[in-house]
């Protein structure tokens, strides 16, 4: 089998049948679709056994509710695709030829192939601009990561990539349990790690849907915790990893991304609610000497010039100019 398909579900009555839908109608059948029911107390659990029912290829799994990355962790210890493809059940698939198109690029049996995206703006219908990662041939990892960074096409979403089923197997890379935004980042972290080869489809296969309601949509306070943990734990971690200074300076650069991401982040929360935070956000402003990103180099001259406090206000002027445009 070729492709396992994961898709959790948590709260998605109105959006599963287009999800799950998306995936039965592609041109390219040799695949599974592992429905994780991570505990949904609408519909989902009764849609999800009807199509079990109704397809053989589909097999559902029913647990308690542990989260996003609980749940893609089952579906994936379950799989037996030679690829394995997490889908968010919200999101759906565009086009019946993804699978197809994915396919064209496991000839040369690359650890990882990465696709594009185009949000879906539920409000009003309206579609963003496919977002789509762009990379040259014949690139080391290193290479790869690097040129993805300053091409602005580094993308580490667990649902814009088929990675081969071995590596995560073999590495043990799973999400870690109990983060609310970060999860996707510290296992994309773990896979750049442990990865060869990467292969880059030039296309938006998945629908991002824009709700109101999502997580991404209504932060929570740990979502900056769960980023700054990153920043804390990463950088240690690659000291320890059996990997050349070459690749390790440009998993540096992604942290110096990340560190760009958060100040960001950072400043669009109350100043009492973050400043409990301050000190360790602060601690972290080594990391901009490895900026390589637009976003990061201008965020180091803002903090070189006007120092951590006036940066942040700096962010938060700019952000609240942005929400009146």
């Amino acid at each position: 089998m070729k492709f396992s398909i994961v898709i959790p579900i948590y709260k998605v009555e109105n959006y599963l049948h287009e999800c799950v839908d998306s995936v039965l109608n592609q041109t390219f059948a040799d695949f599974e679709i592992i429905l994780v029911d991570d505990g949904s107390p609408d519909r989902c659990p009764q849609i999800c056994d009807e199509y079990a029912k109704q397809h053989s290829n589909i097999s559902v799994i029913h647990q308690k509710n542990a989260g996003i990355a609980c749940a893609r962790n089952a579906g994936i210890a379950a799989a037996k695709g030679k690829y394995v493809i997490c889908i968010d059940s919200d999101d759906y698939l565009v086009g019946a030829d993804v699978l197809s198109c994915i396919n064209e690029k496991t000839t040369s049996n690359p650890d990882v192939i990465m696709f594009g995206y185009k949000k879906y703006f539920e409000s009003d219908k309206s579609w963003g601009e496919p977002v789509c990662p762009t990379l040259s041939t014949g690139l080391s990892t290193a290479e790869s990561l690097k040129e993805l960074l300053v091409n602005g096409s580094y993308i580490a979403t667990a649902w814009t990539k088929a990675v081969r089923r071995e590596v995560l197997v073999k590495n043990n890379i799973t999400f870690k349990p109990g983060m609310v935004s970060g999860e996707d980042v510290d296992w994309y972290l773990n896979l750049l790690c442990s990865v060869d080869k990467f292969e880059c489809l030039q296309k938006a296969c998945v629908a991002y849907r824009q709700r109101p309601d999502s997580i991404s949509h209504s932060p929570k306070l740990q979502s900056l915790t769960d980023f700054i943990w990153i920043l804390e734990e990463w950088p240690k971690r690659f000291s320890k990893r059996n990997i050349s200074m070459e690749f390790k300076t440009v998993l540096m650069n992604t942290m110096a991304y990340y560190w760009a991401n958060v100040f960001v982040l950072y400043s669009t929360y109350d100043n009492k609610v973050a400043k409990p935070y301050k000190k360790r956000l602060k601690s972290l402003c080594y990391l901009n000497q490895n900026a390589i990103t637009s976003r990061a180099l201008t965020m180091k001259r803002f903090y070189k010039i006007l120092g951590f406090d006036m940066t942040i206000l700096l962010l938060k002027v700019l952000g609240k100019i942005k929400k009146r445009q």
